[in-house]
């Protein structure tokens, strides 16, 4: 589960009223997944829109492995996890 803190991830999860299906960044590609041109460039045969909403973030997100009996960070970034 990701709980977006971007006003237009929050736009769009608020008129499907229903999840969307999302990935976290991998490795170090950053700019090939947080500038919207260079994401158009790269995977505009691939998908169905891009969203220019200016230059995201490079801050990875908390990963918690959320599968076992206990909850396990994965990745410690940019959300804090309270247990």
């Amino acid at each position: 589960m990701r709980i977006p803190d971007n006003k237009i991830a929050l736009a769009i999860l608020q008129e499907l009223g229903r999840p969307i299906l999302s990935a976290s960044l991998p490795g170090q590609q950053v700019e090939d997944y947080t500038d919207p041109e260079v994401m158009y460039e790269n995977f505009m045969n691939d998908v169905d829109i891009v969203v220019n909403g200016g230059i995201g973030g490079t801050v990875p997100s908390t990963v918690v492995d959320l599968t076992g009996p206990e909850p396990v960070v994965t990745r410690e970034g940019l959300g804090e996890f309270n247990y």
